[in-house]
């Protein structure tokens, strides 16, 4: 809301009024305070030593000073699955924040790292620590909405059992939204996959059925501002 802020400078008595915007900030995705399970750093190309990650749901976190990150996992023992984590470029920056989720069955790992040049280091934390779950747990109800913008990595969310309607608003000509199921019976695949190279903006629509899951949104393919909007309809 608007409004006027009374400002005093240094060493005088008189004040003089200026106008304000207070605009209510969007809640984290993610506890602030929770620490990474696991931390590693290096600089350049590199394949690191193995590391053996427990069964579970983690974020990966990458911090990278350079414009471009690639990050490869290769599965020496147990089910997981060779992935490219990460492999992003952004000419309009020198620092990469960015996040992903990786999915353990129990196993053995190595990790590659490709066109960089810079310092990086990679955190993972563990999406389900019973601790942190409470704080970043989003109960969706009719008419929730979550918003960001460009690559994001949503908290985990407990999507009630029901056929759902997920709108979306994105101030970009592409949009990929992902169900990533940490619990429960529910599908996996893209509630939207969407190009239009004739837009600038998307407002699109889709039926989700839930059989009352734990779920983090994965949102890629986007670099503009996006909101998701649940609507129960059953």
């Amino acid at each position: 809301m608007s409004g006027w802020l009374r400002i005093y400078r240094e060493g005088q008595e008189d004040a003089y009024i200026a106008d304000f915007l207070v605009e209510k900030a969007r809640r984290g995705f993610y506890p602030a305070a929770q620490k990474p399970v696991l931390e590693i750093s290096g600089r350049g190309k590199q394949t690191t030593d193995a590391y053996e990650i427990p069964r579970g749901l983690y974020r990966i976190d990458a911090t990278v000073q350079g414009v471009a990150f690639i990050l490869r996992v290769v599965t020496l023992e147990g089910d997981c699955e060779d992935d490219t984590l990460f492999n992003e470029i952004d000419l309009n920056s020198r620092t990469l924040s960015i996040s992903n989720l990786f999915v353990s069955s129990g196993c053995s790992v190595i990790f590659e790292t490709d066109n960089v040049t810079g310092s990086w280091k990679i955190e993972f934390r563990d999406m389900l620590d019973e601790e942190f779950l409470s704080e970043s747990l989003l109960e969706i109800e009719d008419g929730t909405s979550i918003s960001g913008k460009a690559r994001s990595v949503t908290m985990i969310t407990s999507l009630p059992r029901g056929v759902w309607n997920i709108s979306a608003k994105v101030n970009d000509n592409s949009f990929i939204l992902v169900p990533q199921v940490a619990r429960g019976n529910c599908s996996g695949f893209s509630v939207f996959n969407e190009l239009d190279f004739g837009t600038s903006r998307l407002d699109v629509s889709s039926v989700y059925r839930s059989a009352g899951c734990l779920i983090i949104w994965d949102v890629y393919n986007v670099e503009g501002s996006w909101e998701i909007t649940f609507k129960k309809l059953r």
